[in-house]
């Protein structure tokens, strides 16, 4: 044993007994997870369309932790009927202030899928390579420039 893995036996009898109390009370799906193939992602998104914001291997972890479809849509019908924010489909082009603490900046992407909650007061939007998180009430769509990749828009731009 390593100094660091040492414990009383009293430790690992409690230990112990918290875990089988947890893996008790877990559901079974949690416990052994299960690995989705493709088919049957695609079939729940088709089930469950706001899964398509989500991403197909979004949904196949979320299935592996052992949730359900109407689980994993919920909050994506969150963000879709939180107010002020605009209807955003794939393939938009907005514009939004970044949300986090520093200097207020811009940023103007084009969207690859609808947005998801990242907070009360943000969203989360990708671009297909990354995402970002941006103030909810900043997000507006604008006309599209042909702009494909994220970048911070000035006072000048």
């Amino acid at each position: 044993m390593f100094a660091h893995q040492k414990h009383s036996a009293g430790s690992n009898i409690a230990h112990r007994q918290q875990r089988a109390t947890a893996e008790r009370w877990a559901p079974r799906e949690w416990r052994r997870g299960r690995d989705l193939d493709a088919e049957t992602v695609e079939s729940l998104i088709e089930r469950w369309p706001d899964l398509a914001a989500l991403g197909s291997t979004f949904v196949r972890n979320l299935a592996a932790a052992g949730f359900h479809p109407f689980q994993m849509a919920n909050p994506v019908k969150q963000v879709q009927g939180r107010r002020g924010l605009p209807e955003v489909k794939p393939g938009d082009v907005v514009e939004a202030m970044l949300a986090g603490g520093g200097e207020p900046r811009t940023v103007r992407l084009q969207v690859d899928r609808t947005p998801w909650p990242g907070g009360p007061d943000s969203t989360v939007l990708s671009d297909g390579r990354a995402v970002t998180a941006v103030v909810t009430a900043s997000v507006r769509v604008v006309e599209d420039d042909g702009t494909t990749t994220a970048r911070l828009v000035t006072d000048e731009s």
